[in-house]
């Protein structure tokens, strides 16, 4: 069912990917008109007209689609209503990030690597404060990025002295220079009330040949089932879509990629005993319980809930590699990591 589905979708699509990659010159939204309407009545990827109840957070609700495993918000959040979480209570921690990607570069650039083994150049959409592209450029590539946050790009320019724009990537479309060979996207897709649009957009600034790679929570994963309205990446309205690997791989292959790998890792989340006890805590102290990665801890309690995650993780650290001989072959580690192409 599955299959026949996503052949559905890639005849759908066969029309807009006639057309060489990287060769549209005009703006993003003549390509790739805006669809959004609020109330999503079906899967948005594979189009399944059955989604089930899967957990409510506040005023928003997730449903499951029972065909490719995606799980989204019943209703797209507004513009005006995004600009406003973004602009008043999402924040990253910039110094904490920045350990995060220290630890965790190596396994993206080794992907990156193996795929393209001459480097070249790469495009991350969503860079934050560039500390991925930085450590990117020391291992030999050209990069340049997009990031919406316009103190986090100015950062990045002014302290890492790298090439990042300041806007959507519609806005700054024009300034790039097309075609590069890689474009990467970390814990960005699951933000896009289009999905679909985006990676269709992001198509366009590669090579034949050309990698994406991604970054984003695993619907699937072991904590995720577990925790349910608990689980960590579950924080409306800033994730709407969160992808199992099925679900994934329908969307990539629908915009005409050819999926090179799907493999899972703990990534940015935290380690399951930690997960499972924030999530028991949330559930008896409500929003008084411990926060989630993608929440901004109260500044009175940053200290000691950074201390309680260290230890766990000093803790937790011998049965790191029990977990990942049951999690890896399985793909239930709490976040996806794929790399696809474009065919040449």
């Amino acid at each position: 069912m599955i299959l026949e589905l996503w052949k559905n979708n890639l005849l759908d699509r066969a029309e807009e990917l006639t057309r060489e990659p990287g060769t549209f010159r005009g703006q993003l939204s003549e390509q790739f008109p805006s669809k959004t309407d609020g109330d999503v009545s079906e899967c948005p990827v594979c189009d399944n007209e059955k989604p089930s109840f899967w957990a409510a957070v506040g005023e928003y609700v997730y449903l499951q689609c029972g065909g490719c495993g995606l799980i989204y918000l019943q209703r797209t959040p507004s513009a005006s209503d995004l600009e406003s979480y973004y602009n008043k209570q999402f924040q990253v921690d910039r110094k904490r990030q920045e350990r995060m990607v220290a630890g965790q570069c190596h396994p993206m650039l080794r992907v990156l690597e193996q795929l393209l083994p001459g480097r070249g150049r790469l495009l991350e959409i969503g860079c934050s404060y560039g500390h991925f592209l930085s450590m990117a450029e020391a291992d030999g590539w050209v990069v340049e990025g997009v990031e919406i946050s316009r103190s986090a790009a100015v950062w990045a320019r002014q302290n890492l002295g790298l090439r990042v724009h300041s806007g959507t990537l519609e806005e700054v479309s024009p300034k790039l220079k097309r075609p590069f060979d890689a474009v990467a996207m970390f814990h960005v897709l699951e933000h896009a009330p289009e999905p679909e649009r985006l990676v269709l957009q992001a198509r366009e600034f590669l090579r034949p040949g050309g990698i994406l790679v991604i970054r984003t929570p695993n619907a699937s994963s072991w904590i995720a089932k577990r925790c349910g309205t608990t689980w960590e990446w579950l924080t409306p309205p800033a994730h709407i879509y969160l992808f199992s690997p099925v679900s994934l791989r329908i969307l990539l292959e629908g915009a005409g990629f050819r999926v090179e790998s799907i493999s899972t890792q703990r990534g940015d989340a935290h380690n399951t005993a930690f997960e499972l006890a924030r999530g028991v805590s949330k559930r008896i102290l409500g929003h008084r319980g411990l926060a989630s990665v993608a929440e901004r801890p109260l500044p009175s309690r940053r200290s000691w809930y950074r201390g309680i995650e260290a230890f766990s993780d000093v803790i937790y650290r011998p049965f790191d590699s029990i977990e990942a001989f049951y999690f890896r072959p399985r793909q239930l580690h709490p976040e996806l990591l794929v790399a696809a192409r474009i065919p040449q």
